[in-house]
C-alpha cells in the first residue's frame, strides 16, 4: 500500500538520519538493536512501522519522534487520552481533550474544537517546520486523534472532510483512504470536519480497555485499514451510486449483489462489527443530506431528488428524526 510505504521511508530516513546524528551513540545503539531487523528486511510494512514507532518513542522519549526541537515527554499523549475516556459522551470527551491541551505546549498535540453551524471542527495542533518537510507529524497525530476517537465511540467516526494548512506534495499516497472523506490541502488550519448530531455518541470503552488500547500504541495508526472501515466504506459508495444512478437506496438484495455477498454473510460480518445495513444507510443519509441542505443551489425539491427520498414528506420525517427540525429550518438555522 502507497500510503504505508511512504511513513516507513519517512521513519527510515528519520532513524538512518537525524536520529543517528542527534542520539548518544550507545542510545542509537540501542535503538538499532530494537528495531534494526525490520529496517532491512520488514515482514511486512504495517508491522514494522508499528515496532518503529514505538522503539522511536521508547529510545528518544519524544512522541514527536525526534522531528520537533522541542521534545514532547513519552506518555504525553497516553495522558490526555485517560483525561478524555471519563467522558461520558463525545462532546464531553472533546471538553476534557481541550481543557488538558490548554496545560501542554503547543507542539503537545493541542486539541481545538470549534463550531460553524452544524459542523464540528477538530483541530490537531503539533510542530511544524523545516525538520518535518512532508508534515509527518500533522498527518501523524491527525490519524491517531481519528483512531481514538473511532475506538472510544467503537465505530468509525465519519469525518466531512479533513483540512491541511500546508499545500499538497508530490507523492505517491493518498491520504483520502486514511479518512475516507475529501482531503483539502491550503486551508487556514488542519482540522477534522464531522456532523454535531455526533458529539452525542457515548463514550463505550472501559478504563480497562482504555489501558490494553494505549499499551500498543502509537501502533494503531496503521490499523485503519481493517475490515469494518472498508466493508463500511464500500457499502456507503453503493448507496452514493445507486442513488446517482438509480435515483433510490439499494434494498439490502441488490447491495449483495453489488458486493457478491450473500444476504446472510453481509448480515453476519456487519453484526460482528457491531453495525447493520440500516444504520450505516442512516448514517450516510444523514450526513448526504446535510451537506445538500448547506449548499444553497439545492432546493429542497432537489434535495429530495438527490438523497433517493420518494418525496418531501419522507424527507421532512428523516430530519425531524435526524436534526430535531424540518430540511428549510435546518438551513435556515446553518
Amino acid at each position: 500500500m502507497a500510503i504505508q510505504q511512504h511513513y516507513l521511508r519517512i521513519l527510515k530516513r528519520q532513524v538512518q538520519g537525524h536520529l543517528q546524528e542527534q542520539m548518544e551513540p550507545e542510545a542509537y545503539q540501542a535503538l538499532l538493536a530494537d528495531i534494526g531487523p525490520v529496517l532491512e528486511t520488514p515482514s511486512s510494512e504495517r508491522d514494522a512501522i508499528a515496532q518503529i514507532l514505538q522503539g522511536i518513542w521508547k529510545a528518544t522519549n519524544d512522541e514527536c519522534f525526534g522531528i520537533s526541537p522541542d521534545p514532547v515527554p513519552r506518555g504525553t499523549w497516553a495522558l490526555t487520552c485517560d483525561y478524555m475516556s471519563d467522558g461520558e459522551t463525545l462532546k464531553m470527551a472533546l471538553d476534557r481533550g481541550q481543557r488538558i491541551s490548554s496545560f501542554l505546549p503547543p507542539v503537545c498535540h493541542r486539541l481545538t474544537v470549534s463550531r460553524e453551524g452544524q459542523r464540528i471542527f477538530l483541530g490537531i495542533g503539533t510542530y511544524v517546520g523545516p525538520d518535518d518537510p512532508e508534515h509527518f507529524l500533522t498527518e501523524f497525530y491527525t490519524m491517531l486523534w481519528h483512531r481514538f476517537l473511532s475506538w472510544c465511540i467503537d465505530t468509525p467516526l465519519p469525518l466531512i472532510e479533513v483540512h491541511f494548512a500546508h499545500q499538497q506534495s508530490e507523492r505517491e499516497h493518498d491520504p483520502r483512504s486514511l479518512f475516507d472523506c475529501p482531503v483539502l490541502y491550503g486551508q487556514d488550519s488542519s482540522c477534522m470536519v464531522f456532523s454535531s448530531h455526533l458529539l452525542d455518541c457515548a463514550i463505550e470503552r472501559s478504563p480497562a480497555e482504555l489501558q490494553s488500547f494505549l499499551k500498543e500504541s502509537p501502533a494503531h495508526i496503521v490499523d485503519i485499514f481493517n475490515d469494518r472501515v472498508s466493508l463500511r466504506s464500500r457499502i456507503r459508495a453503493e448507496i452514493h451510486n445507486a442513488i446517482e444512478l438509480n435515483g433510490r437506496v439499494p434494498s439490502l438484495e441488490d447491495l449483495c449483489q453489488e458486493l457478491e455477498l450473500s444476504p446472510r454473510k453481509l448480515r453476519t460480518r456487519l453484526a460482528q462489527l457491531g453495525t447493520d445495513y440500516s444504520r450505516i444507510k442512516d448514517e450516510y443519509l444523514r450526513n448526504h443530506v446535510a451537506d445538500l441542505l448547506r449548499d444553497p443551489r439545492y432546493s429542497i425539491d432537489e434535495v429530495v431528488a438527490q438523497s433517493g427520498y420518494c418525496d418531501s414528506a419522507s424527507l421532512t420525517r428523516a430530519c425531524k428524526r435526524w436534526f430535531g427540525m424540518p430540511p428549510a429550518r435546518y438551513r435556515a438555522e446553518l
